[in-house]
């Protein structure tokens, strides 16, 4: 009850604080329809992409959200939806699978170095995945329209050059932690 009350409170002074395009963007999120033909036309448009694709999808270049240009940003942050739209939501984008280093500790470990490898590695899986589930949530309604691009897949060339270096990144700790184990099995 006190949190209730502390948010109350809190919310109204938090709300005057806010530039007038970040109130946008949360009137936009609650009531997407208030806006149909303005600020919430892609977030609806998007919901119809990802719903006309049922579970099965439409097939690859089949999505008529897309072929039609009713979704305008649908190769920068709205990518998802064409790819719901296009494959369905029994199965999941194999693009989106990500591959993160064991964080299971070795006995046989000899340095904390080892470690802080790991830690990073998982950091570097947790930024990706936050960027991939924020994104996601962001096209089915779940989360306000923030502009962060999904991965590996929305138009974008820093966001592109920086989703490969979290890649190489995780995939250099993950061969650090195989030799590492390895090591620790021969001695």
């Amino acid at each position: 009850m006190g949190i209730n009350l502390f948010v109350g409170i809190a919310t109204p002074q938090i709300w005057n604080h806010l530039q007038p395009y970040q109130k946008q963007r949360i009137t936009t999120f609650l009531d997407p329809g208030a806006d149909a033909y303005g600020a919430g036309y892609q977030i609806i448009q998007s919901k119809i992409a990802i719903g006309s694709g049922q579970f099965f999808g439409k097939g690859f270049l089949h999505g008529t959200q897309k072929a039609l240009a009713f979704l305008p940003e649908q190769h920068t942050d709205f990518i998802y939806s064409v790819v719901g739209e296009e494959t369905g939501s029994l199965e999941p984008p194999s693009s989106l699978a990500l591959s993160a280093p064991d964080p299971a500790r070795h006995p046989g470990r000899e340095s904390g170095a080892e470690q802080v490898r790991g830690s990073s590695g998982h950091w570097m899986t947790s930024i990706f995945l936050y960027h991939v589930l924020v994104n996601i949530w962001m096209t089915v309604g779940l989360a306000p329209v923030t502009g962060l691009p999904l991965p590996l897949l929305s138009y974008g060339g820093s966001s592109l050059v920086a989703s490969f270096l979290q890649v190489g990144l995780i995939q250099n700790v993950a061969m650090r932690w195989a030799r590492a184990l390895t090591r620790a099995t021969l001695n």
